[in-house]
């Protein structure tokens, strides 16, 4: 902006133009927090400010498709705002778009990572999944596979929701302690069958 200053010194005018800047006001980016889905539509929780007003922001009732978030557009009220991110470049985008995310649930379920009484000849089916009315879960390698020789052996249960669009599938690592085959004796030990 250019300006003419007249000035009276000494009983003379004088006239000179002085030049002001004017910088734009910084507006901070908003901040659209994820969310879980709930089986219920859902929106960003975003509001108008003083700064600006929100142009897009539509109800989903899925969680995100995979890396495809939803978006939340966002636009500037004044040409002489700027987003902050922006203040020290060319660029004035006054509308812009942020992502939105609803998350898949979480399984949670409680699964017994160190299986220490199994037997050689065990088969996996004899260890019991949780089991809960979203999802189901099994042995990856199915029930009838044995638990191994008799040591350290590292199965994988796997989780299997019935609505895999709203809902994360899930491996665990199981660590068993696998035990000689025969009767148990003195100690707490275990006999080898025929020794």
């Amino acid at each position: 902006v250019r300006v003419e200053a007249v000035e009276n010194a000494y009983g003379g005018l004088s006239k000179d133009n002085i030049e002001f800047t004017i910088n734009h006001i910084p507006v901070e980016l908003p901040i659209i927090n994820s969310t879980t889905y709930n089986g219920n539509p859902q929106k960003a929780d975003i509001k108008d400010s003083n700064y600006y007003v929100i142009t897009q922001n539509n109800e989903y009732t899925n969680a995100n498709p995979e890396n495809n978030p939803y978006t939340v557009k966002v636009k500037l009220n004044s040409i002489n705002y700027k987003w902050e991110d922006e203040l020290l470049t060319e660029q004035n985008t006054q509308e812009r778009a942020f992502d939105f995310v609803i998350n898949k649930v979480v399984n949670e379920d409680a699964v017994k990572q160190n299986i220490t009484d199994a037997v050689y000849l065990d088969k996996l089916g004899k260890f019991t999944l949780p089991t809960n009315d979203f999802g189901t879960w099994s042995w990856q390698s199915g029930n009838d596979t044995k638990v191994g020789d008799v040591g350290t052996q590292i199965h994988t249960a796997i989780y299997t929701p019935n609505d895999a669009v709203n809902y994360a599938a899930r491996q665990v690592e199981v660590v068993f302690t696998v035990l000689h085959a025969g009767g148990k004796f003195g100690g707490g030990g275990y006999k080898v069958s025929g020794g």
